[in-house]
């Protein structure tokens, strides 16, 4: 072990302890004997020799021999696009040509041999968002998937930084990138250089992959305006880019069927001759007075298909709005006024004669189309498990893009009680989710237990994702959901148990939800040792409300009779248990009973799309201490909002004038700036 100063500088104080220890020995051998003078002498010396290393930053450097490599692996639509058709990556064993995919597995396997037996190899794929497929772990890269689909875009910057927070911290860290170099997201050199500047920094390797494309064309942009008037001719800008020069045609289609953009003839299609590099073409387009939203999506058809290889980049639309009278959706989330009750906010806004539409969360449109159909969105007492995970993106778009209006009115269900924290509406939202630890007066802790044996590898609907993938992020989200001074525990189950997150305060979410979205499924259903561990850990902490979550997929070996036994028990000691059937094959009855004994609910969930979505309920049970029930009177601080305006302020009230009725409760959020 070495030790290293980071300003050695401050080293030469210690000299001051020279002088002092003198005068410290001459002054005091009259007052006190001369053991006490030369131990004051010392102590003085000792004092600013460690004030003198503390100022120079000393540490300790331990070395090790063990690597952790994080492979990071560009699989936006550039590299499955262009990488698989312009570049050469040799051929397989059997004389194929191979593909990227294949070239990276094998690459990966090259380092995999050179590698000693200590050290881990991990895997992140990135597009316009990141996955850690596989933790640093020894062994070689033959069982690791690298196409997964993931969001648009290429971000580099985000795919870095999670390969950054999987590294052991008892390893040597580098980060070997596979990539193009293109990215339209984010930062990447700036990652790098924080990454490389770290008390453990980071080297990053590269391993970029070139093309160069040939007959090809490609649409860039359309360009409309965002907004018109009722009837008018709007101008579309049509930016395509060709390698060489070509000829083909311009189809428009119009909120789906194809439209005439050449007035003098009767052919649909314009077509076009395209010079080597970029060209512009202006559509005229009329919009129809019977339409609020109107959808525009170009198509370019080659002439001849040998000039243009790809076809998925020859579309792209756009969304023109004209201007008609504001409309309201109101996304009712309690589920006992569908039977015909009255919706009192429906009542009043039909009172002030504006358009309302009230619907269940189920019914909430899925399109970007459907929601900007209206000028305001209210969700009330909606939880965000009430909504599938790409409506909560599609709702921060609505705002972010569209211009759209929403208002979330607070409930059970509602801001951080209904697990809104960490999703994609919250940072839209004008308050924050998160409380101050003053204000959390019943900490949480849960456990979540989830299946990864080898039946968790099924692919869901005939997609690229599987079964685990979609179980591991739903957990994720419930993770980013739970307040910082929550605790939290992750458990995966197969033959063995494993913890993926200790039991521990949730300070950092996104670091616990990076390890949980790695988890893989292999091996058998062995339940009961992660009951038992779980519960352990859970009867250990001091929380409040102590909560598991079981997901399962199969039949657990072992007896039902005694999962039901350590419920039963679990729940004696206040700690409740819910139980997530997934699949066609889980043990519904068994995991049923688990739920029963221990006082929380079972789950059987028949689309596995909506596994999200139950976490995200139940973390609803442990945010309840979010809601604060009893009368009291609101005070209306003036926000600048125009939804207050004309609501009686404080000072109104307090001068008598007029009085806000009480409220029954509210949901606890602190200001934002």
């Amino acid at each position: 072990m070495d030790i290293t100063f980071d300003n050695p500088a401050w080293l030469w104080l210690a000299l001051l302890g020279l002088p002092m220890a003198y005068f410290a020995i001459r002054d005091f051998r009259a007052a006190m004997s001369t053991y006490r003078a030369w131990s004051a002498a010392i102590a003085r010396v000792v004092l600013i020799a460690l004030l003198a290393t503390m100022l120079a930053g000393a540490s300790s450097v331990r070395e090790t021999k063990r690597l952790a490599v994080v492979a990071v692996v560009d699989v936006s639509d550039s590299m499955t696009f262009f990488a698989n058709e312009f570049s050469e990556f040799g051929t397989n064993p059997d004389g194929t040509r191979r593909t990227y995919r294949q070239a990276v597995l094998h690459f990966l396997q090259d380092t995999g041999r050179v590698r000693t037996n200590e050290d881990l190899l991990g895997v992140v794929v990135y597009a316009g968002s990141s996955m850690a497929v596989s933790l640093p772990s020894a062994g070689g890269a033959a069982d690791i998937e690298i196409e997964h689909t993931l969001a648009d875009g290429t971000d580099l910057d985000s795919a870095l930084r999670l390969a950054e927070l999987i590294f052991p911290p008892d390893a040597a860290r580098r980060i070997v990138l596979i990539s193009d170099g293109n990215e339209n997201m984010g930062d990447s050199l700036r990652a790098a250089r924080e990454l490389s500047s770290t008390a453990n920094p980071v080297r990053i390797d590269v391993a970029p992959v070139t093309y160069r494309v040939r007959n090809e064309v490609m649409i860039e942009a359309i360009d409309a305006p965002p907004r018109s008037t009722t009837g008018a001719t709007i101008p579309l800008r049509v930016v395509l880019n060709s390698t060489n020069t070509t000829r083909g045609t311009i189809n428009l289609r119009y909120n789906g069927e194809l439209r005439n953009i050449n007035p003098a003839t009767t052919q649909l299609g314009r077509p076009v001759t395209l010079n080597e590099g970029r060209n512009i073409v202006i559509l005229q387009v009329p919009l129809s007075e019977a339409e609020v939203l109107h959808r525009l999506e170009v198509v370019y058809t080659p002439d001849n298909e040998a000039d243009d290889r790809i076809a998925q980049n020859n579309r792209a639309e756009t969304i023109v709005t004209t201007q008609q009278r504001g409309t309201v959706l109101l996304v009712d989330g309690r589920p006992e006024r569908s039977a015909g009750v009255t919706n009192p906010l429906d009542a009043v806004l039909r009172e002030a004669e504006i358009p309302v539409r009230t619907i269940t969360p189920r019914d909430l449109g899925n399109t970007l189309d459907q929601l900007n159909a209206f000028d305001l969105i209210i969700l009330q007492d909606v939880g965000a498990g009430d909504l599938p995970r790409r409506t909560h993106a599609l709702l921060a778009d609505y705002v972010n893009l569209m211009g759209g209006g929403l208002v979330m009115v607070g409930g059970y269900k509602s801001f951080g009680a209904g697990g809104w924290m960490g999703t994609e509406v919250e940072p839209i939202l004008p308050v924050r989710l998160d409380l101050p630890d003053e204000m959390v007066t019943a900490q949480a802790a849960v456990s979540f237990i989830i299946d990864s044996s080898g039946s968790m590898a099924a692919q869901v609907n005939f997609g690229s994702r599987t079964q685990q993938q979609i179980a591991n992020d739903g957990a994720a989200q419930a993770i980013l959901a739970l307040d910082r001074t929550d605790q939290v525990e992750v458990l995966e189950f197969n033959s063995v148990t494993r913890t993926v997150v200790p039991m521990g305060r949730n300070t950092d979410p996104q670091r616990s939800a990076a390890r949980v979205r790695s988890i893989s499924p292999g091996g058998g259903t062995v339940l009961i040792p992660a009951m038992r561990q779980g519960g352990r850990a859970l009867l250990d902490t001091d929380a409040a409300v102590k909560h598991m979550i079981i997901l399962s997929d199969g039949v657990s070996q072992g007896s039902p009779e005694e999962m039901e036994a350590i419920a039963s028990e679990l729940r004696r000691n206040g700690i409740t248990v819910s139980t997530i059937a997934i699949g066609d094959y889980a043990d519904l009855r068994t995991l049923e009973s688990i739920a029963v004994a221990g006082d929380g609910k079972f789950h059987n969930v028949t689309d596995p799309n909506l596994v999200q979505s139950v976490f995200l309920k139940e973390i609803e049970v442990v945010r309840r201490p979010m809601v604060r029930e009893g009368a009291f009177q609101p005070m209306v601080t003036g926000g600048g909002s125009p939804l207050i305006n004309g609501v009686v302020g404080w000072t109104d009230v307090l001068a008598g004038n007029r009085t806000i009725p009480p409220l029954g409760g509210l949901v606890l959020t602190q200001a934002k700036p």
